[in-house]
Formats: C-alpha cells, structure tokens, sequence
C-alpha cells in the first residue's frame, strides 16, 4: 500500500517534551514540505510556526500521517483514534530522538 502524506498532524506531550522545544524542532523541519496539523490546544505553538490548528475531531480526519512525540503510553492513546481514521502513525521518543535534518 503507497501513501501520499500532505498534510502531517503532531501531536506533542507536554510532560515529555518540556518547552515545546522537540516538537518545535520537528514542525520546522516538516514545515518545509508538508502541511502541518496541530490540536487546538497547542495553537500557542502553532502562532510561531506555519501549523494550522485544528479541532480534535479534524485532528485525525484530515491527516494523512499523525506522528507522536512522547512515549509509549502517548503512541497507545493516539492510536485507537488514528486507527478509527485510518491514518497511519509514528511515533518519536521525545526525550531519547535528536530530530535532525540533513
């Protein structure tokens, strides 16, 4: 099965990703070729960047791929929604990644 991804929603988790500062790092490195999905709750965040905020309902609908930043128990939550919106999911140890581009 071949995937065109468009638009990617981020979903960050506070308590792992203290600051913003990962997901910051990857909404500007995603930003440059994709449209970029972020929750509401995070429109904070997405007033620093080129993301556009959507409510949660949209959050998994209108996305082509969710990438997660957090741990285990951030991808589980994520995942029976993305699932439901058949969305595929990735999902970033935020504390253990270095997001780099090359």
């Amino acid at each position: 099965m071949k995937y065109e991804f468009r638009k990617i929603a981020v979903l960050p988790n506070l308590s792992k990703d203290k600051g913003l500062l990962r997901t910051r790092e990857l909404i500007s490195c995603l930003e440059r070729d994709y449209e970029v999905l972020l929750g509401k709750e995070f429109s904070s965040l997405a007033e620093k960047c080129l993301a556009r905020t959507v409510n949660e309902d949209e959050f998994y609908t209108e996305a082509d791929l969710v990438i997660v930043l957090g741990g285990d128990g951030s991808i589980l939550r994520a995942a029976d929604k993305a699932a439901k919106a058949c969305v595929p999911i990735i999902g970033i140890n935020s504390l253990k990644t270095e997001l780099t581009v090359e």
